[in-house]
């Protein structure tokens, strides 16, 4: 069966450069692999058409150049396929590097010596590849302690990027969940940015894939992140952080026409959307950063002390907790956060012992604080299992298909509603 899938995808390439199609195999003596064969044992088989294929982990336009094994007289093939009159040369790579040169050089050299066709290589990604697998595994899905399943199970725990995007589900993997949410933050920008034709890009960090928000001037951007109970996906965290550097804090608390003065919001421990509940944690915080605003440490102070008015914060606190201190000046922050107000922070003893490690004896001689709110929303997996098709093992939601970037925008929109002035 996996030689017919394998055979529909190479045609499939096959078509679209106007060429004949392979021949599916009738017959075991139809369809023969040999793996590591010189070039000049493969002429003797006097095939009617050389086919090189390339199978790599991403596109070649985006790989590097390997370097051919073997002599350039007698390269070395990775796989040889004898099927019917033709025969397939495969080159296989498990990192990102181009074998289209390599596998070209090797037909040459089979065919110099024959009246064969050369075939221009095709190209195919590895994640091709594990989804002919997977629909295999899925004809047979009834076993399933079957070898396939124990490679599929191989492949995902070492080469997770291979995989095709598959739909989120209760019982996905933390590193198949990562793959689908990048997608997501794919997804997510023209919707966001509500500009189909956008060049902001999703970046991933870690855990997270982000999406830029550029038209707010108080938050940068959002976290798409996946809560692993174990090895398991167990939630999807919408997070922001509002206020996330000088420049944003001050955008966020100063008095203008845009954004709501009051911050009551911050206390509801929900949020709705569309008839769903989902829970929501609201933090105010210290972000504490040096050189081109990288983080350092963070430090949490108590909601009570800082109210739920901007004009309060604006008056006491944003002129202190929101700007640059030199090194000479930290013995005023210190006192302000720690005498002045004693019950300011949450955590005073850890917040002055990760100072004067991060700080007073690393050698820095300055300190970027920001006040800020940090806003994380909960979409557990039985909901996300529910919104996303799981009809096929390969997923291919793509912009306004995706069920749940639509979500990610109607949270991103309410909580838009509650700290801007929106009409």
């Amino acid at each position: 069966m996996f030689s017919e899938r394998f055979i529909d995808l190479l045609n499939a390439e096959l078509s679209s450069l106007e060429k004949a199609p392979l021949l599916k195999p009738k017959t075991r003596k139809d369809w023969e692999v040999g793996i590591q064969q010189q070039a000049s044992g493969l002429a003797d088989l006097n095939p009617s058409r050389v086919i090189g294929v390339t199978l790599t982990p991403d596109a070649p336009d985006s790989a590097k150049a390997d370097v051919p094994r073997g002599s350039a007289e007698d390269p070395v093939t990775d796989i040889a396929v004898c099927c019917a009159e033709d025969l397939l040369i495969i080159e296989v790579k498990i990192i990102d590097v181009s074998a289209e040169a390599q596998v070209t050089s090797q037909v040459e050299s089979i065919c110099k010596d024959l009246d064969a066709e050369k075939v221009s290589p095709l190209c195919l990604k590895w994640e091709a590849i594990i989804g002919v697998l997977q629909d295999v595994q899925e004809v047979g899905r009834e076993n399933e302690n079957s070898v396939l399943q124990h490679y599929l199970d191989y492949l995902e725990a070492h080469h997770p990027e291979w995989f095709p995007v598959s739909p989120f589900s209760t019982a996905m993997s933390k590193a198949t969940a990562l793959k689908r949410i990048h997608r997501l933050a794919d997804n997510c920008i023209p919707l966001v940015t509500s500009d189909p034709n956008s060049d902001a890009m999703a970046e991933q960090f870690g855990d997270s894939a982000i999406v830029p928000l550029p038209s707010l001037k108080y938050v940068r951007e959002f976290h798409l992140q996946a809560r692993p109970e174990g090895e398991s996906f167990e939630e999807l965290r919408i997070v922001l952080w509002l206020g996330n550097s000088i420049g944003q804090s001050r955008n966020f608390f100063k008095e203008n026409k845009e954004i709501q003065d009051s911050l009551s919001w911050t206390q509801e421990r929900d949020i709705e959307i569309k008839g769903e509940i989902f829970a929501m944690e609201v933090t105010p915080y210290l972000k504490f950063s040096h050189i081109m605003g990288r983080y350092v440490m963070e430090a949490y102070p108590s909601p009570e002390e800082i109210g739920w008015e901007k004009k309060h914060i604006r008056e006491k606190f944003l002129p202190i907790l929101s700007k640059k201190w030199q090194k000479k000046d930290w013995p005023e922050l210190l006192k302000f956060l720690l005498e002045e107000n004693p019950k300011f922070l949450l955590e005073p003893d850890e917040f002055r012992k990760s100072f004067k490690e991060q700080f007073e004896t690393s050698g820095r001689n300055f300190v970027d604080m920001a006040l800020g709110y940090e806003i994380v929303v909960h979409v557990p997996a039985e909901k996300l299992e529910k919104m996303d098709p799981q009809d096929t093992q390969r997923f291919n939601a793509t912009g306004k298909n995706d069920r749940v970037a639509l979500l990610v925008k109607s949270v991103i929109e309410t909580l838009r509603d509650r700290i801007e002035k929106r009409p």
